[in-house]
C-alpha cells in the first residue's frame, strides 16, 4: 500500500505548530492526523498504522523543531535523555516526512 500523502494546509499548520510550541505532542497529533480525517479523540475510530501517512518533510521537520522547543519549555525538569524521548514519540507516531522532489 503506498502510503497517503498530503500537504498540510496553512489553518492545519498553524494549529499544530502553536500545539507543539506549547509542548502539547497530543494537540500536535490531533491536528495533524485530522487532515487526512482521522479523528485522535474518538475512541471508535478503527486503528491505523502511522507509516501509512505522509506530510512533505519541510513541514515535518519544522513541526518537529516546534515541538523539540516546546518539550525544552514546558518541560525544564526533565534530563536531556526524556526531552529526546518526547521527540521520538514524534518520530515513531507522527506521519512520515516525504520531499517530493525526490520523486523526479
Amino acid at each position: 500500500m503506498m502510503a497517503a500523502f498530503r500537504e498540510l494546509s496553512d489553518e492545519t499548520m498553524a494549529t499544530a505548530l502553536d500545539a507543539a510550541s506549547r509542548g502539547d505532542l497530543v494537540a500536535t497529533m490531533k491536528a495533524v492526523y485530522a487532515e487526512f480525517g482521522i479523528d485522535l479523540a474518538d475512541p471508535s475510530s478503527p486503528a491505523f498504522r502511522a507509516m501509512d501517512y505522509e506530510i512533505p518533510m519541510k513541514q515535518w521537520t519544522a513541526i518537529c523543531g516546534a515541538l523539540q522547543a516546546g518539550s525544552n519549555l514546558v518541560n525544564r525538569d526533565l534530563d536531556a535523555m526524556a526531552r529526546v524521548n518526547f521527540m521520538l514519540d514524534w518520530v515513531n507516531l507522527g506521519p512520515s516526512a516525504h520531499d517530493p522532489e525526490d520523486d523526479r
